[in-house]
């Protein structure tokens, strides 16, 4: 639409006040003769049928016969490309105001506010955990009125630090998002917030109903892979996060 209006031209041209058509003279100021682009300068005193009065506190516009008139003013205008251009934009910003909503803003894990598991925390851990207690942490990830859920991860430099020299290679478990009441939402692929040699930077995103639709992992790695994004998505039928896996 916006396309075709823009080549039409028009010659828009206007009616002095004192003009007898029937209405007030404010409103006779107000009228105009809407002639095609190809209509040529020869007929400025030929009889106009056809009239066009715009009122924009009515949002429309009026048309109106008249036989005669003198034409004081002719100018060229772009008039129906303008209006139609400004309807299109009008409409499809008023549909992307009514059907969108602000996204909601990602809530990242903070380490300063990660603090020792509770002793109902320690009973979501699945044995292989109980090694490593002193060293994990809870990290709470709330988002406005939600209802909290916990990110517990081992802080694997303080686990390391408390190694004698020389001691062997230890695999540690995963960090692990539970529900406030214990349910296991994801197991994360990547250790918080130290997995070494790497390091990764946890946010939730996408909060619909007070829960977060995505997980978001950013990877510092300075081994092979380098650094990168992991992202695990909310699936509803088993109600658990899962790894997306990488385009191919």
């Amino acid at each position: 639409m916006l396309g075709i209006a823009s080549q039409i031209s028009l010659k828009l041209r206007v009616i002095p006040s004192k003009s007898k058509v029937g209405l007030s003279a404010g409103r006779q100021a107000r009228l105009f003769r809407i002639l095609p682009e190809q209509e040529s300068r020869s007929d400025l005193n030929v009889p106009a049928t056809r009239w066009l009065m715009p009122t924009p506190s009515k949002g429309r516009i009026w048309t109106l016969s008249r036989a005669g008139g003198t034409l004081v003013h002719t100018m060229r205008v772009h008039l129906l490309a303008a209006w139609f251009s400004s309807v299109c934009l009008l409409s499809q910003a008023g549909v992307r105001s009514a059907l969108s909503e602000p996204p909601s803003p990602a809530v990242r894990v903070r380490t300063e506010a990660c603090i020792p598991v509770t002793a109902q925390q320690r009973a979501w851990l699945s044995p292989e955990w109980d090694r490593f207690l002193p060293f994990v942490r809870s990290c709470e990830v709330k988002h406005k009125n939600s209802a909290p859920i916990f990110l517990l991860s081992i802080w694997a430099r303080e686990f390391e630090a408390s190694l004698p020299n020389g001691a062997p290679f230890e695999r540690l478990p995963k960090p692990i998002v539970a529900s406030v009441d214990g349910r296991i939402l994801a197991h994360l692929p990547v250790g918080f917030p130290e997995d070494p040699p790497r390091s990764s930077q946890i946010s939730f995103l996408d909060w619909v109903d007070g829960l977060p639709k995505q997980i978001r992992i950013g990877v510092s790695d300075p081994a092979v892979l380098g650094n990168r994004r992991v992202f695990l998505d909310w699936n509803p039928t088993s109600r658990t996060y899962v790894t997306r896996e990488p385009a191919k």
